[in-house]
């Protein structure tokens, strides 16, 4: 793994922005991105229903029950008890894919456990005031991407077709939590989520000091930075990284290591989705004496638009408001706007135009290739599931189907590979090897080699946002939309 320390690695950054105001990406060669746009040819199509039927049968060995959470859920591996906010997101989506495409025997179940997500990232939101990155007391000091306002309207849009005691009163209570989860990231109540760009919100935290003493001393295992930094460089580095922990990509290098300082794109899509979700919610409920929530997101829109969108280089960027600048790397998220609906059409075909940047072999990567020497495990290599849905998803919105097919076969053919032979075959944690089997999936994987990421620390067996993003991509792919 090529990982500099964090102050080398800042150090390479603020010499670049002297010489540039940005990094255009570009693919490799003009003959690889050629490649990527010629007709696909998928290498494990025999496998893929197989790994479908395993993904399918497997769920339940997942069903868990802890004290601390009203309803069962499923975890990702047996050995986590805990819920993690935003992956909860993509199993939703995978669950809700079997209903709406599979017409599986187990339709209602995966509904009822699809609620079951909810109502607890719903009981979570009420007990803290926002929603933890995890269920476990270590998690509670940040946040995750928020998608919970997502989650609630599909449960009740979909409650006719399967238990009507989702109505009307839990929707009601559903929008008042969901408010004080909005609350949480306009307001600096419990961590200071505001930026000085008015309306825009960044990934930040609210640890502290003892918290962020033990973060720094985990974080030393994962990451090169200083064994013994001074009490101000300390405390910058841990802001930066549980901000970036916040954003779900620990870690990354999107934010060029000071993700404090940035507004970022995919929080304020989601928020702006949000704002959409609460027009719908109070109208749905015949609520007055609201905000006007149309209002709210067409303004939010408006600076998503002003601030995140780059059209020389044709992108959504995160906004670096300390340096009033774009990132110069770009990432997965300017997908984001196209998955929410909110970028226009012609946006949406410089960023499907742009999709090179991020194609690999295996599918695509967290973010466009740098020019700097730091690979994180979101980083340019490597293809997590919500990186291939959230593409997927967003290309398939404004009708780049070829584009999000090829996407979509790249995943399932990533995921079959190492499902038939995972690679690597052992890895070692604990002080002890451990071998990888077939006929598993996991949790991350690279996009470039095709095989298991070890980066930072080895991808332990998995369903989650795995499983329900091969269900998702397989369905789609065999639908024929399009």
């Amino acid at each position: 793994m090529r990982l500099l320390s964090a102050p080398l690695a800042l150090a390479l950054l603020a010499a670049a922005g002297c010489q540039s105001t940005h990094v255009q990406q570009q693919p490799d060669d003009a003959a690889s991105a050629q490649q990527h746009e010629t007709a696909y040819q998928p290498r494990y199509r025999d496998t893929w229903p197989e790994v479908r039927t395993y993904i399918a049968t497997s769920w339940d060995t997942t069903y868990t029950e802890v004290d601390n959470l009203p309803k069962p859920f499923y975890s990702g591996a047996p050995q986590w008890r805990v819920i993690f906010y935003w992956d909860m997101y993509f199993v939703h989506e995978g669950l809700l894919t079997d209903d709406r495409y599979d017409g599986s025997r187990n339709a209602l179940s995966h509904w009822r456990m699809a609620k079951n997500h909810a109502d607890n990232l719903l009981s979570l939101a009420d007990k803290y005031g926002f929603v933890p990155n995890a269920s476990a007391p270590w998690g509670t000091n940040r946040s995750q991407p928020p998608y919970l306002s997502i989650m609630v309207r599909d449960v009740y849009e979909r409650a006719e077709d399967n238990d009507r005691d989702v109505a009307d009163e839990w929707l009601r209570d559903a929008y008042e939590t969901l408010r004080t989860e909005y609350d949480f990231w306009i307001s600096d109540e419990i961590e200071d989520n505001t930026t000085p760009l008015p309306g825009l919100q960044r990934y930040f935290h609210h640890a502290t000091d003892e918290d962020a003493d033990a973060q720094y001393e985990r974080l030393l295992e994962r990451l090169d930075l200083p064994a013994d930094p001074d009490p101000e460089q300390k405390k910058r580095l841990s802001d930066h990284y549980f901000a970036e922990a916040e954003s779900g990509m620990d870690f990354t290098p999107r934010f060029e290591q000071r993700a404090a300082d940035f507004a970022a794109v995919d929080l304020n899509t989601n928020l702006y989705r949000y704002e959409k979700n609460f027009a719908w919610m109070t109208d749905e409920l015949g609520l007055t004496d609201q905000p006007d929530w149309e209002a709210k997101a067409q303004a939010r829109k408006e600076r998503i638009g002003e601030y995140f969108w780059d059209d020389e280089r044709g992108l959504f960027l995160d906004y670096d408001f300390a340096n009033d600048r774009r990132s110069r790397v770009a990432a997965y998220t300017t997908f984001h706007p196209l998955w929410a609906g909110l970028a226009t059409e012609e946006q949406a075909a410089r960023v499907a135009k742009n999709l090179s940047l991020f194609e690999r072999e295996w599918g695509v990567a967290a973010t466009a290739s740098t020019p700097y020497e730091v690979d994180y495990q979101w980083g340019e290599d490597d293809g997590w599931a919500p990186v291939h849905l959230i593409v997927i998803a967003g290309l398939r919105n404004y009708g780049y189907h070829d584009k999000a097919r090829r996407v979509a076969k790249k995943y399932l053919d990533l995921v079959a590979k190492n499902y038939e032979n995972p690679l690597p075959a052992s890895y070692e944690e604990n002080d002890e090897t451990h071998r990888r089997t077939p006929g598993h999936v996991y949790e991350k994987y690279e996009a470039t080699t095709g095989t298991v990421n070890e980066d930072e620390y080895p991808a332990s067996e998995f369903l989650s946002w795995t499983a329900a993003t091969y269900a998702y991509a397989y369905a789609y792919v065999a639908s024929g939309e399009g």
